[in-house]
C-alpha cells in the first residue's frame, strides 16, 4: 500500500506537415485529465497557419504600393512648386521666359521632393540599447537637418510665388532673385539630404 498518491504529468504532441513550403508542427501540451483542444479550434489554427504566408506577402505588396504612391505624390507636389516658382521668375526676368526653363524647374522640384522628404533617419541606439555605429548620438543628423531646411525653403518660395501670381503683384527684381535663389538652395539641400540618407541605409 502506498500512503500518498503519486502525481504525474503527461505531454503529447500532435504533429502535422502540410505542403513543402507551409510545413509546420502543432504542439499541444497539458496535464493528465486536461481537456483536449476541440477539433474546430484545431482547424482554425491550421487555417491561420496556412494563411500567414499569404497575408504577409499581401501586406508587403500593399506597403510597397503605398510607398510608391506616396513618393509619386511628393514628386508631383515638387513639380507643381517648381512650376509656380518658374512662372513667377519667368514673368519677371525675360531671359527665363521659356517652356524649357519651366520644364527644368518642374523636374528639379520633383527630384528634390521625391528624395528629400521623409528620408530614413539615423538611429540613436541599436535595439540592444548600445549606441549604433555611425549613430547620431551627440551630433546632428546631417541628412535630417538638410531635409528639414531644404523643404522649408522650397515650400516657402513656392508659397510666396503663388501669392505673387494670385495677387498680381510686381515685386522688385531683387526679391524675385531672392525667391529663385531660395528655391535653388532649398531643392539642392533636399537632393543632398536624400543622397546621404540612402547611401548610409
Amino acid at each position: 500500500m502506498i500512503a500518498a498518491a503519486v502525481q504525474f504529468r503527461a505531454a503529447f504532441t500532435v504533429g502535422c506537415s502540410i505542403g513543402k513550403s507551409a510545413g509546420f508542427a502543432l504542439q499541444v501540451g497539458g496535464t493528465a485529465g486536461a481537456p483536449v483542444m476541440p477539433s474546430t479550434q484545431q482547424k482554425n489554427v491550421l487555417v491561420c497557419k496556412l494563411r500567414a504566408p499569404w497575408v504577409t506577402t499581401m501586406r508587403s505588396r500593399v506597403r510597397r504600393f503605398a510607398h510608391v504612391l506616396e513618393r509619386v505624390g511628393l514628386a508631383m507636389a515638387g513639380a507643381a512648386a517648381g512650376l509656380f516658382v518658374g512662372t513667377h521668375v519667368g514673368s519677371s526676368i525675360a531671359a527665363l521666359t521659356s517652356q524649357g526653363f519651366l520644364l527644368i524647374m518642374m523636374i528639379v522640384g520633383a527630384v528634390g521632393f521625391y528624395l528629400g522628404i521623409d528620408t530614413p533617419q539615423l538611429a540613436f541606439q541599436e535595439p540592444s540599447g548600445a549606441p549604433s555605429k555611425g549613430g547620431s548620438s551627440g551630433k546632428i543628423d546631417t541628412a535630417e537637418f538638410l531635409s528639414a531646411v531644404g523643404t522649408f525653403l522650397a515650400a516657402l518660395t513656392a508659397f510666396v510665388s503663388v501669392g505673387v501670381i494670385v495677387l498680381r503683384e510686381t515685386p522688385h527684381l531683387f526679391w524675385t532673385a531672392m525667391i529663385m535663389a531660395g528655391w535653388v538652395v532649398g531643392v539642392t539641400m533636399q537632393i543632398i539630404a536624400g543622397a546621404i540618407a540612402r547611401t548610409r541605409a
